[in-house]
């Protein structure tokens, strides 16, 4: 089942989410701006380093350790996490009146807000909290 039908997409279509300040910094070319100038903090990996990679970029340490030149590479810091956190213990189940269940109104709510992040290129994830089981 879809938790996010064309009609609430539409809906959601001319909305977005951004931090309520943004960082120091000079803009980057992304939506939002940078949290530091030049290399971000966030390590990704190593790769080989190739004629044309700045000298800067080389990890000195690893290359002591292997006699081999590595570069450093980064995650983009214009791009912000989202971490959805939704309860599923067993009182989401709750339904009245008619109504659906708390949990698939929960579930509706971070596929909405997942599906805002994502839109903009941010990051976005799904984290159930409380029940002891993964969410249906």
């Amino acid at each position: 089942m879809r938790w996010l039908d064309p009609a609430d997409q539409a809906r959601l279509g001319g909305l977005g989410l951004s931090p309520r300040r943004p960082a120091a910094g000079p803009a980057a070319p992304g939506r939002h701006r940078a949290l530091a100038r030049g290399f971000s903090r966030d390590f990704a990996s190593h790769r080989a380093y190739a004629p044309g990679d700045e000298t800067r970029a080389i990890d000195w340490k690893a290359y002591a350790r292997l006699d081999r030149f590595y570069v450093r590479e980064y995650r983009a810091e214009d791009r912000f996490p989202l971490a959805v956190l939704v309860d599923s213990t067993g009182s989401m189940g709750f339904s009245g009146g008619g109504r659906p269940p708390k949990l698939d109104l929960a579930r509706r709510l971070a596929a909405a807000l997942a599906w805002l992040a994502l839109g903009q290129g941010d990051e976005a994830g799904l984290v159930p909290v409380g029940g002891g089981k993964p969410l249906p």
